[in-house]
């Protein structure tokens, strides 16, 4: 019933009641709206657990209809309407559309292939862009249970349209999955918070971001192309340990109290990268009152540093915990039009660790998490996701143009995926 529809224009009209509800500033910018989904997979030894997971997702569903949305024009207002995410006031007739059963996959084998093969092939399972869905019967978040060519190992694939989420949002759905998990109700009207991003990040940059001159420098990169190196690598945590261990030593009483996990492994991103400037993804959840932890949506901004701060795990703390609650560097200088459209030297990175959780499925073993991010086109000159592959572990998932490594030999504890060839 629910996914017989009719078609009037661009405008997809539901058989079934719903309403509209409108998106924020991020969700309409182009990077959100034709970036791909964000995507993870689980592997375990076992049994995929079937219908337990149907259960426990009817229940997510029941609560989160929004999971249930389709990206649509709202036709009250005019042939001219702006985009908005329908969601049906009964989201349980579309749970066919997001639970996908089990589909076997022989071919997949996460230790013969590399991690581009392994993206190739699971990408049919993906929740599309907001664009291929703009107008579209098309579900936005995707749950399939997969059976690999190894005897006893299955995976879990879910991908979320990034039009209706950011990373935080996705690993709370995620994270609802476990069998210990009790799922609850987000949140998923939108609040405006542009205004305190603009000061937050400092308007130079915030204009800068989301100005001109970063959409042409992303068009050149599509038109352009390129190719780049994909690399997954374990963090040792030893080598983590020692560089926190080194900053207690030698910090002195107007320093820094601590570096974190993310601070030293993206300053040494940073400084391996050759780049001249770092963009790093905050979570504005419990930075701004309006955004709670339970808030869908795409909350996200960028702090951005130049590398003589980024280098250092100091440096990106300091930038962290200014006492005035802003997110920006001692250098407040956005780039100019020739650096950004022309030069382009700067590294992008994206932190996943700290919303991860094992997800536990009845009678399995979790043997390894890892982020499925193959992308169309690089839009800067690296490119990094750290995340963690199981509970206590770190990794990195690396895009980067040129021979260099992001992270040297002494701070790899092994390879998690394949072996490493160009793509782009």
């Amino acid at each position: 019933m629910a996914e017989r529809m009719r078609r009037t224009g661009m405008w997809v009209e539901p058989a079934v009641k719903g309403s509209f509800h409108g998106l924020n500033q991020l969700e309409h910018h182009p990077m959100i709206f034709l970036w791909p989904g964000i995507t993870t997979t689980n592997f375990y030894e076992g049994k995929p657990p079937v219908e337990a997971l149907r259960a426990k997702l009817r229940k997510i569903v029941a609560l989160n209809p929004w999971l249930a949305g389709r990206m649509q024009r709202d036709p009250s207002e005019g042939v001219f309407g702006g985009l908005k995410l329908w969601v049906p006031a009964d989201p349980l007739p579309f749970l066919d559309s997001i639970f996908h059963g089990v589909k076997k996959l022989p071919k997949l084998d996460r230790d013969s292939m590399t991690y581009q093969e392994i993206c190739a092939i699971l990408d049919p399972f993906n929740a599309p862009c907001g664009l291929s869905a703009f107008g579209q019967d098309k579900s936005l978040f995707h749950v399939t249970l997969i059976q690999t060519g190894k005897k006893d190992e299955f995976a879990l694939h879910v991908s979320m349209s990034h039009s209706i989420g950011d990373g935080a949002t996705y690993y709370s759905v995620l994270n609802m999955l476990s069998e210990d998990a009790v799922p609850y109700a987000m949140l998923y009207d939108r609040v405006d918070i542009s205004a305190w991003e603009r000061r937050a990040v400092s308007e130079p940059f915030f204009l800068w971001m989301w100005g001109l001159m970063i959409n042409v420098s992303h068009l050149l990169c599509i038109v352009f192309g390129g190719r780049w190196r994909t690399n997954v690598l374990e963090v040792s945590t030893e080598w983590v340990q020692q560089r926190k261990d080194e900053h207690e030593r030698t910090r002195s009483s107007v320093d820094v109290p601590f570096i974190s996990t993310n601070d030293v492994v993206t300053s040494e991103l940073s400084r391996n990268s050759r780049c001249d400037m770092t963009h790093m993804l905050l979570n504005f959840r419990g930075r701004n009152e309006k955004v709670k932890s339970s808030r869908a949506g795409n909350y996200e901004g960028f702090l951005t540093l130049w590398c003589e701060e980024s280098n250092r795990p100091q440096g990106i703390r300091r930038a962290l915990t200014r006492p005035d609650g802003r997110f920006i560097g001692q250098r407040k200088d956005a780039p100019d039009f020739h650096y950004t459209v022309v030069r382009n030297m700067r590294l992008g990175v994206t932190s996943w660790a700290s919303f991860y959780d094992d997800v536990l499925l009845p009678g399995a073993k979790l043997l390894l998490h890892l982020p499925i991010w193959d992308l169309p086109v690089l839009p800067v000159h690296d490119l990094a996701v750290i995340f963690r592959p199981s509970k206590g572990r770190v990794a990195v998932l690396s895009h980067q143009r040129g021979p260099h490594a992001l992270l040297q030999e002494e701070a790899v504890q092994r390879v998690l995926v394949g072996d490493i060839r160009q793509c782009g």
